[in-house]
């Protein structure tokens, strides 16, 4: 190989990681979803049943430990 063809293979590398960066921002910028402020105030109601309407605001564990099983319900997905 000549040292005129290297200096190009050397070029070619050099703009193809620049075009892979290039693209990569790009890509971060556009998949980064930004929500309104309704959407990032959304509600969390906890139960411990399966019901929405029989959430708590309160809940008092006892020392001896065991097993609760709690439901979370979201105004969001």
């Amino acid at each position: 190989m000549e040292k005129k063809d290297v200096n190009i293979i050397r070029k070619q590398k050099s703009i193809a990681l620049k075009s892979i960066l290039g693209l990569s921002i790009i890509w971060i910028g556009v998949s980064c979803d930004k929500q309104s402020a309704e959407e990032m105030n959304g509600t969390l109601a906890v139960s411990t049943s399966e019901y929405r309407s029989d959430a708590i605001s309160r809940l008092d564990l006892t020392v001896d430990g065991g097993k609760d099983t709690l439901y979370v319900f979201s105004s969001s997905d």
